[in-house]
């Protein structure tokens, strides 16, 4: 028996896919691809299968992971052409790789989850000087706000955002976004961008855009890397 890892993604159409309904719909391509899938024992075999971090419902990405596992070994090229084949419209292949069978779970390992932010800001706004308030942000920040009616206050690494592009002329501007997803220092973008401006820059008005998960990481000694090196 081989384990097989597959990064795959969710376009605009997926970005509203559960992780339930995500699972669902991976299997039901599984089944409709040719392979020598392997499934769990039972009164109600399904494919053995496990997935990393859900992606939260609203998120677009290019990062998902899921491992499976085969009987025999097989052609990954022809294996990725059928995705792109047998996937529904909503969920694309990105990359697969055979790794050994004793790798640990996608779940135990993850670490930590990087973002690309898109935020429309106030004209107003967009006319300060962004990159050196962001700048002085940096230096080192407590983010208080509120999860299930508690205060909290989270301190933020110089490197948790960057300011990647902006946009002056149709007011966005593009963040790339970094955070664990594991212990209390997990929070989701939309919540931190949200009780960043209000606290950072009160009187200004956002939206955010749109979100999309480019990478899943794990730790390796002071080194961050992408499940896909596993």
């Amino acid at each position: 028996m081989l384990k097989v890892r597959l990064k795959y993604g969710h376009n605009q159409k997926g970005k509203h896919l559960s992780h339930l309904e995500t699972m669902r719909a991976l299997e039901r391509a599984f089944r409709r691809i040719d392979f020598p899938y392997v499934l769990t024992s039972g009164f109600s075999p399904h494919l053995k299968m496990s997935f990393g971090p859900p992606l939260p419902v609203g998120y677009e990405s290019n990062s998902e992971i899921v491992d499976f596992f085969i009987d025999k070994k097989i052609d990954l090229n022809e294996f990725l052409k059928s995705c792109w084949e047998k996937f529904p419209e909503a969920l694309f292949p990105v990359e697969v790789r055979y790794i050994y069978k004793k790798t640990p779970s996608l779940m135990s390992v993850a670490e930590s989850a990087g973002y690309l932010v898109d935020v429309s800001a106030t004209p107003e706004f967009m006319d300060r000087d962004i990159r050196e308030k962001i700048s002085n942000f940096q230096e080192g920040y407590k983010l208080p706000y509120k999860r299930r009616d508690k205060e909290l206050l989270l301190e933020f690494n110089k490197d948790v955002f960057v300011l990647k592009s902006l946009d002056s002329c149709n007011s966005h501007l593009i963040f790339e976004f970094m955070c664990s997803i594991k212990g209390n220092r997990n929070i989701r973008p939309e919540v931190f961008f949200k009780y960043f401006f209000l606290s950072y820059f009160p009187k200004t008005c956002i939206k955010i855009v749109n979100i999309k998960r480019v990478g899943i990481f794990f730790r390796l000694g002071y080194m961050r890397k992408g499940l896909m090196e596993l």
